[in-house]
């Protein structure tokens, strides 16, 4: 039962593939999928050139350890957005309405309230299945380091696949055909599709790539600069726009 992996860039090309699709479990990204920020700073493709960035200048443990903690400053203040504004809003919505909607993050489980607080923000479904509503559930004996809460399992980059078979085992539910993986990097739909095996389950994924993972050349300036206009400003609001940064770069130019 290998299952199918089908790229997508827009929604719009993987409807059609779930009509009438019922009581699927269906692991959801958050980060580039359901929503991402309103700036480069924050965004999955400024995290991974930053990271390779850093890697060039220092050890791979102090570059991850770096990158890792200005993605968490960046996500606990910035402004986030639907991935594909209304279009993502009322497809999750829709899917949720058959099936239960999982959000699986490579995301540290020091930034669940955040997360739910975006998700919540966006208007995305979540904490709705009563199965999974309001249960906090520390997986990290079976994957170290992750955490389930309310829907939203946090990995800290861990085996998806394996988070989301641990979680459904430990509260019990396995009234479920389908797995339906949803996700912009193409690691964690493998291992779902392992996961779906493992368990004898169906499995379709969507590697999904509304958002342009092409490393931009002014991606890691403009980062830089609204890094740190934020913290001169000692601000707890939005970051300066990708606009007004290019502005500063064109004056110290």
């Amino acid at each position: 039962m290998p299952g199918i992996i089908k790229a997508a860039h827009r929604i719009a090309m993987i409807k059609p593939d779930l009509m009438g699709l019922r009581h699927a479990v269906c692991p959801i990204d958050v980060d580039s999928t359901s929503i991402a920020p309103q700036q480069v700073f924050g965004t999955c493709r400024w995290y991974y050139a930053y990271l390779e960035h850093r890697k060039s200048r220092t050890t791979y443990a102090d570059a991850f350890k770096d990158s890792v903690m200005r993605f968490n400053y960046a996500q606990r203040y910035t402004e986030s957005q639907p991935v594909e504004g209304n279009a993502t809003q009322e497809f999750l919505t829709s899917l949720h309405r058959q099936n239960k909607v999982v959000y699986v993050t490579a995301r540290d489980k020091s930034l669940a309230n955040v997360t739910e607080y975006q998700l919540r923000k966006n208007k995305l479904p979540y904490n709705h299945h009563a199965e999974f509503r309001n249960k906090t559930i520390d997986l990290g004996d079976f994957v170290p380091g992750c955490l389930a809460k309310n829907g939203v399992i946090y990995t800290g980059g861990a085996d998806k696949g394996l988070s989301l078979i641990m979680y459904l085992k430990i509260i019990g539910y396995d009234d479920f055909t389908d797995i339906v993986g949803m996700d912009d990097k193409i690691e964690p739909l493998l291992e779902y599709q392992r996961a779906a095996t493992a368990t004898n389950k169906k499995f379709l994924g969507f590697h999904y790539k509304a958002v342009d993972q092409t490393d931009h050349d002014d991606d890691l300036k403009i980062a830089e600069i609204q890094y740190k206009q934020h913290l001169k400003a000692g601000s707890r609001g939005t970051f300066i726009s990708d606009a007004e940064a290019r502005k500063i770069l064109k004056l110290r130019a």
